[in-house]
């Protein structure tokens, strides 16, 4: 009984945005209606709350899964492209300002520069 009284509490709330506080005025309501036990109203807003949380953990996840489908279907770089992408580049203005470097002291224009 308490626990379809919590999934009720739970859908007509909205898990993801109840409170401590809304949790209690709900369990209090139930005490002073005769539905809950003052004993048990502590554990059934913890249970309550913890409910909440872990729908909130389960839609979080959901949310993140879809995003990530949506990125990978996507022609969007990834952190770890975007790091290669970056040494690369780094590795290119190296070997410029080398070359840059050799054609100020007098090299030749055309030398190449291998990278070590």
């Amino acid at each position: 009984m308490l626990e379809l009284i919590r999934k009720s509490l739970l859908a007509g709330l909205g898990a993801g945005v109840i409170t401590k506080e809304k949790a209690q005025q709900a369990a209090q309501e139930l005490v002073d209606e005769g539905k809950l036990a003052a004993d048990d109203a502590k554990q059934f807003v913890d249970r309550l709350l913890e409910g909440a949380n872990e729908q909130r953990e389960e839609f979080q996840a959901s949310i993140r899964d879809a995003v990530r489908k949506a990125l990978d279907s996507t022609d969007v770089a990834s952190t770890e492209d975007l790091q290669i992408i970056k040494q690369r580049l780094a590795d290119v203005e190296l070997r410029l300002a080398a070359l840059e470097s050799r054609e100020r002291q007098g090299g030749p224009p055309g030398q190449t520069f291998e990278a070590s």
